[in-house]
């Protein structure tokens, strides 16, 4: 095991390379995709939208490294197509349990171990921009956070 971090970080460049190798710039593209859905900022209120928020970007990455094993290249080293896909089932069974309904006993209590508080609305919004209002050629900026 390796502990210094120059080596370390020799060692995610080369898990970064195979990996992107695998699912040819799905987190490049995934971004792209979301940001290309919202022509205004997207503002996150509440705990149940963060947690929706937070769990679409997990499941479309979980699609696109799926198309993109099973449809682009099928020669993969790490995850196959199939695994892509039941995990992007999990995300979605996820944000549909989240979207049901008042927060369960289990998400106060994980919200309650993370943040220490009660669970609820938060008293800041967070706003996330999809596109970059400065840009003149219409290409996708940074996500963009304020708290």
């Amino acid at each position: 095991m390796n502990t210094e971090p120059n080596d370390i970080l020799e060692e995610q460049k080369e898990m970064f390379t195979a990996k992107n190798d695998d699912y040819r710039d799905t987190w490049i593209v995934s971004g792209m995709a979301l940001s290309a859905l919202h022509s205004e900022p997207v503002t996150l209120e509440t705990d149940i939208d963060h947690i929706v928020n937070g769990n679409v970007h997990r499941l479309l990455d979980k699609i696109l490294r799926g198309y993109s094993t099973a449809v682009i290249n099928d020669d993969v080293n790490f995850e196959a197509a199939v695994d892509s896909f039941r995990d992007a089932a999990t995300y979605a069974a996820m944000i549909a349990s989240a979207l049901e309904g008042e927060p369960t006993t289990r998400l106060q209590t994980a919200y309650d171990n993370a943040l220490g508080e009660t669970p609820g609305v938060r008293e800041e919004t967070v706003k996330i921009t999809a596109h970059d209002e400065a840009s003149t050629n219409g290409t996708a900026s940074d996500t963009e956070a304020e708290q």
